[in-house]
């Protein structure tokens, strides 16, 4: 155990302790990022107010009605069923919306050759769900961002077919 020392002597300085210095400097760094958005020539090339991102899901309104491409299956009946981008993708769902896109921008050749591949992989699928389905179609639908995340309604308010193609049977 270390002795004081007697009354009166003088005291020895404090140590420099590297990591103390370390766990301000990020104490510091840390509270000068969150409060960038306060100084308006820190804000980024669109006036974004999340701290340290110009990304447009923080900094523009987003509109009434999203207009997404997907894929359904649809059965004589009329009913439409989804197709999963892990269809046509390995990779998530910002890559096969993406690759969509590109697809339907491209046009009829790229169209029928999309839709043809994913015809054969409706006729792999086992099951009363998939046996059903006769045509595979790339629709473009509207949604009410209000409905879908307000009340839980994923249903299109209107949707365009924009190319179909026959399961082969």
């Amino acid at each position: 155990m270390k002795a004081s020392p007697p009354m009166g002597a003088p005291a020895t300085p404090p140590r420099f302790d590297l990591a103390r210095v370390r766990a301000w400097a990020v104490i510091v760094v840390t509270c000068l990022a969150v409060l960038s958005p306060l100084v308006p020539e820190l804000r980024g090339r669109n006036d974004d107010s999340f701290p340290l991102s110009w990304f447009p899901m923080f900094a523009k309104t987003r509109p009434d009605f999203e207009r997404p491409v997907y894929v359904v299956g649809r059965s004589p009946d009329g009913k439409s069923m989804k197709i999963d981008v892990k269809w046509w993708t390995t990779g998530g769902f910002n890559q096969g919306r993406n690759m969509l896109t590109k697809t339907v921008a491209a046009g009829p050749d790229e169209l029928d050759y999309f839709c043809a591949k994913l015809a054969k992989q409706v006729t792999k699928k086992r099951g009363r769900r998939w046996g059903a389905v006769e045509q595979v179609a790339i629709v473009r639908g509207k949604f009410d961002r209000a409905r879908f995340f307000g009340e839980g309604k994923h249903e299109p308010l209107d949707e365009k077919t924009l190319y179909s193609c026959h399961v082969p049977r």
